[in-house]
């Protein structure tokens, strides 16, 4: 069975991301100006990896109430999606052609970054490719260019297209595996979404999600597995994905009430000006992936405090060496950000450790002179 989170993050954002501009009596839709217009925010998401919990996902049609208030997640690991210009990103040669790109981090794995590259015209939404950055031991940079069809534009109310990719892994025709994934969206509903952090104006969209992987061994297939998920998505037109949730592998009823995925957004920013009020309440402690990445010579660190701590935030080689202290003193609880300036530094990858309390986080830079 695929991690569900997982499936989340790297399947094509065509049927991850999907949004709108209007709301009322008249049916939204979804426009290329609404998806360039994300560039500059920051989207945190709760994510419950639980394989088995009940979910109501509700029904389809349109002025819904859709009611996911007490889905409460026990021990939520935290992602964020930042929506940027592909211009400075590691991989941006490889993709000259994105106009809009979503750099994605986890901040149980410290130094991950994936990068998601798409161009957006006024009828199609083309993703175009990924890139990934792996912290050590792994420590390997790679991109990987897939164009693929995201969706057509615009989008309404019972819209419906069909998105396959396909993935070779391994050392064909030795030894290697085939994934073949497919995926027919439907938007089957609009209305009110009310979660644990807000209440939300969003479109629902049902995915029919199919994967197929064979492996071959010295040119001959010798395994043929399939997958089958039924996934919703509630969509909001200023905060993109309010919520997910992925039924058990093999569900054929798509009012499913058994789910192996399910996540949430629980946080936003909209540039660091948002952040540059200090004391401002904070919900949990966090430290957030500097900006811009790769960065000459400055870079801006942003982080959040739940409770009054002493701060300790410091920048490590790659020897794991100390090479400076940006804070060593007590902070009240809030949000802050600051500006390091690495001019004195050599080019390469740097660490920011930043400890409160017994609370500890670590994110890589990339200083590129």
């Amino acid at each position: 069975m695929k991690n569900a989170i997982i499936n989340r993050l790297f399947l094509p954002i065509g049927f991850c991301i999907l949004f709108f501009s209007s709301w009322g009596i008249a049916q939204p839709q979804i426009t290329a100006t609404d998806l360039l217009n994300m560039k500059g925010k920051s989207i945190v998401t709760s994510n419950d990896d639980r394989f088995s919990f009940q979910i109501n996902v509700g029904m389809p049609g349109a002025n819904q109430t859709w009611d996911l208030s007490m889905q409460t997640i026990p021990t939520p690991f935290v992602s964020t999606a930042d929506y940027i210009e592909p211009a400075g990103t590691p991989f941006d040669t490889a993709f000259t052609d994105a106009n809009l790109a979503i750099r994605y981090t986890d901040m149980s794995t410290p130094g991950f970054e994936g990068y998601a590259y798409y161009d957006v015209e006024s009828a199609v939404w083309t993703e175009l490719g990924t890139g990934t950055i792996l912290p050590p031991p792994f420590d390997s940079t790679f991109a990987r260019r897939q164009e693929v069809l995201a969706s057509p534009l615009p989008i309404t109310m019972n819209s419906t297209w069909t998105v396959v990719t396909y993935d070779t892994a391994g050392d064909y025709p030795n030894f290697a595996t085939i994934d073949k994934d497919s995926c027919v969206i439907l938007v089957d509903g609009w209305g009110t979404l009310t979660t644990e952090f807000g209440t939300y104006q969003c479109l629902r969209f049902q995915e029919q999600f199919f994967n197929q992987t064979q492996t071959i061994v010295n040119g001959i297939p010798i395994s043929l597995d399939f997958e089958f998920y039924y996934i919703y998505r509630w969509i909001n037109g200023e905060l993109l994905e309010i919520a997910y949730a992925q039924s058990q592998d093999g569900e054929t009823n798509p009012n499913f009430s058994n789910a192996s995925g399910f996540s949430v957004i629980s946080g936003v920013t909209t540039g660091i000006e948002d952040l540059n009020r200090e004391n401002n309440l904070a919900e949990s402690f966090q430290l957030e992936q500097n900006y811009p990445n790769p960065f000459n010579p400055s870079t801006t660190i942003r982080f959040s405090l739940q409770t009054a701590e002493t701060v300790q935030l410091s920048i490590f080689n790659q020897l794991g060496q100390k090479v400076e202290t940006l804070i060593n003193e007590p902070m009240s609880a809030g949000s802050y950000s600051l500006t390091w300036n690495a001019e004195a530094l050599p080019s390469g990858i740097y660490y920011y450790s930043l400890q409160a309390g017994n609370s500890k986080q670590m994110r890589k830079a990339i200083l590129l002179k």
